[in-house]
């Protein structure tokens, strides 16, 4: 069991603050910050209305940028979210229920993996499963009738899942929030827009 329940504000988890000025060329551009994963020495910032993900180094040196929205072979039509480990970059697009697959170090496209289901978010285990979080229709709304009413997904990296996870969900306040995420090993920034519910693990 846990101790005491883990505050994810970024608030209550920042010492202090350094700055990084980012090389500006062309390709670096980016006008907001939906998302940022600190990982592999490197920055990764998503813009999400732009439909880019831009990588810095920790000098801010720019390094590459993932900017392939269109119907090609190799492009998507949204970033819905991204999660990176060691090796990936795991874009989701849900308008082609693709899970779209760059080398992380370089942003050559590698491969795509068939999402059955509407996702909203996505994070990696170290043994190369993924979990996927999606958030009810807001009040009025409906799934489709191919969608789960699950809450989280637990697959592995050879889709189709291997196992589905319900969580519950407390309390019905909407908000905002900013969010830190920390597995000890890489740090990712969030800016989210979620109804409250606390999700604990422990292996």
């Amino acid at each position: 069991m846990f101790d005491r329940f883990p505050d994810s504000l970024i608030a209550t988890s920042v010492r202090s603050v350094d700055y990084i000025l980012l090389e500006d060329v062309k390709e670096s551009a980016f006008s907001e910050i939906n998302k940022l994963v600190m990982k592999n020495g490197n920055i990764y910032i998503g813009d999400f209305r732009n439909h880019k993900i831009v990588v810095f180094d920790l000098a801010g040196n720019f390094k590459f940028a993932i900017d392939r929205k269109g119907r090609g072979p190799q492009e998507y039509l949204e970033i819905k979210n991204f999660a990176v480990d060691d090796h990936s970059i795991y874009v989701i697009d849900n308008y082609r229920h693709i899970l779209y697959v760059y080398d992380s170090r370089s942003g050559k496209y590698l491969n795509k993996k068939k999402l059955p289901v509407v996702v909203w978010d996505v994070e990696c285990f170290d043994n190369g499963d993924f979990l996927f979080a999606f958030a009810p229709p807001l009040p009025g709304g409906s799934l489709s009738d191919k969608q789960s009413p699950h809450r989280l997904f637990c697959y592995g990296f050879q889709l189709p899942h291997k196992t589905q996870v319900v969580y519950l969900f407390r309390g019905r306040s909407n908000r905002q929030a900013n969010l830190f995420f920390d597995n000890g090993r890489s740090h990712c920034f969030s800016f989210v827009r979620f109804r409250c519910f606390h999700c604990l693990f422990k292996k």
